[in-house]
C-alpha cells in the first residue's frame, strides 16, 4: 500500500472551539435551565452545586448514636501520651563531678523543669563555694534555662540550662584610720 494517497483515518480533524476560563467574577457560560434542576437559583456555581449533592448527611439517630461513640478530650489526650517526652533523658554535661545527672537520667515532663532548676542551683552552690576556698570572690552568676518543642507532640519543654559564673582576685578591704571611724564626712553638692 502507498502513502501517495491520503486515508479516511488521514484527514485532520476540525479543532472544536475554544471554552472560556472560569472564575468567580464571570458568571459561568453555562446556562442550566428546565425541570432537572428545580434547586437552581441564578449566579449559583454549578460545580459547588455538584459537590454540595454528593455529601450525605446523618440522621438524627445516626449523629446522636456518633455523639456518644465520640470521646472526651481528656480521653483523647491519655490516649495520645507522647512517647519521646515519656522517654526523655538528662545527663550534665560538664565536668563538675559532684553534680546530678551525670548518668542519663528518666525525669517525668512534668518534673522536668523543677529537675533542671534544681541541678543548676548545685552548679551555682558549688562554684560559690570553690571561689570561697580559692580566696576569690564571686562578681556574677547567671543561670540561662533552654527550651526546646518535642517534634512528636509539638509542646515545649526545658532542654538543660548553663550556669555561667565569672569570679576574681579577692580585694583587700582598706583598713580605716581608727580617729576617722564614726565621723562620717558630710555631702556637699558643688554649684
Amino acid at each position: 500500500m502507498s502513502r501517495t494517497q491520503p486515508q479516511a483515518s488521514d484527514q485532520p480533524v476540525t479543532p472544536v472551539t475554544a471554552t472560556p476560563a472560569v472564575s468567580r467574577e464571570q458568571p459561568s457560560a453555562v446556562t442550566l435551565t428546565g425541570s432537572a434542576l428545580p434547586n437552581y437559583r441564578e449566579g449559583a456555581d454549578p460545580a459547588e452545586m455538584a459537590v454540595r449533592g454528593r455529601i450525605q448527611y446523618l440522621s438524627p439517630e445516626e449523629l446522636d448514636a456518633e455523639v456518644e461513640k465520640s470521646k472526651s478530650a481528656q480521653e483523647v489526650m491519655e490516649e495520645g501520651e507522647c512517647q519521646t517526652c515519656k522517654e526523655r533523658k538528662y545527663q550534665d554535661g560538664s565536668n563538675d563531678p559532684g553534680v546530678s545527672f551525670k548518668t542519663p537520667t528518666n525525669v517525668a515532663p512534668e518534673q522536668a523543669a523543677a529537675a533542671v532548676r534544681g541541678h543548676e542551683q548545685e552548679h551555682v552552690v558549688r562554684e560559690q563555694a570553690k571561689a570561697q576556698r580559692e580566696g576569690r570572690e564571686v562578681v556574677s552568676q547567671s543561670v540561662t534555662y533552654h527550651t526546646a518543642i518535642c517534634p512528636e507532640c509539638g509542646k515545649a519543654y526545658v532542654s538543660g540550662g548553663t550556669t555561667r559564673t565569672t569570679t576574681r582576685a579577692a580585694q583587700e578591704q582598706p583598713v580605716l584610720d581608727p580617729t576617722r571611724q564614726g565621723r562620717q564626712t558630710p555631702f556637699f553638692a558643688v554649684a
